[in-house]
């Protein structure tokens, strides 16, 4: 925590600019449908706090269907950086996904 804490390249602070911009960009984004040219993955973490999962999981029902999405029930924001119980299921559920496209 704390080599995280002092690295000079994380910042703790979100600027008024940075956070407009990211909702802009949220809003352009998440409008319309991103039509993938290649098979298209979302997983998320049910627990996530981060991120509105009610949210992510009402846009892939309702707005993007091109997506297959998947939640990891118990899990938080970084999924391949969870606890074992939930890295394993996530990790699992990749290489599933990935030999489907093989």
């Amino acid at each position: 925590k704390e080599a995280y804490l002092s690295d000079k390249l994380i910042s703790l602070e979100l600027s008024t600019r940075l956070l407009n911009g990211m909702m802009a960009m949220a809003k352009n984004v998440f409008s319309k449908e991103i039509l993938p040219r290649c098979p298209a993955y979302c997983t998320a973490g049910a627990e996530d706090k981060v991120i509105s999962v009610p949210t992510l999981r009402e846009y892939f029902d309702k707005i993007e269907r091109n997506f297959v999405y998947h939640e990891i029930p118990g899990a938080y924001h970084e999924i391949h950086l969870e606890v074992e119980k939930y890295r394993t299921e996530y990790f699992d559920y990749l290489k599933k996904s990935f030999a489907q496209l093989m």
